[in-house]
């Protein structure tokens, strides 16, 4: 074997190891970055799904409110965002522990 091609298995060797090297090393910088994005996406949906359900609260206990109140069901349900339903259901509840 002439020096020439020992020096070309060589370099192709080190080509190899380098190029699994790299591709180890950008593997796991994608990884990385994969759970950095999943984190972010996940927290955010935390803190919506947290806002959403505080925003309900209050408009539950604002439409509990303006029940006691005596407004219509109508006015309670354009005031709070809430559905004509979810007012009824609401004022059923109350009425049923008034009873109790």
């Amino acid at each position: 074997m002439t020096w020439e091609q020992e020096m070309a298995i060589q370099a192709e060797e080190l080509a190899k190891d380098l190029a699994e090297e790299r591709a180890k090393k950008l593997a796991k910088d994608m990884a990385k970055d994969m759970a950095k994005d999943i984190a972010k996406n996940m927290v955010q949906d935390m803190a919506k799904n947290i806002a959403q359900e505080a925003i309900a609260k209050n408009s539950t206990l604002t439409a509990k409110k303006l029940i006691e109140m005596n407004l219509s069901i109508e006015n309670i349900a354009k005031a709070t965002g809430l559905s004509t339903k979810q007012v009824l259901d609401l004022k059923k509840e109350s009425e049923i522990f008034q009873k109790a």
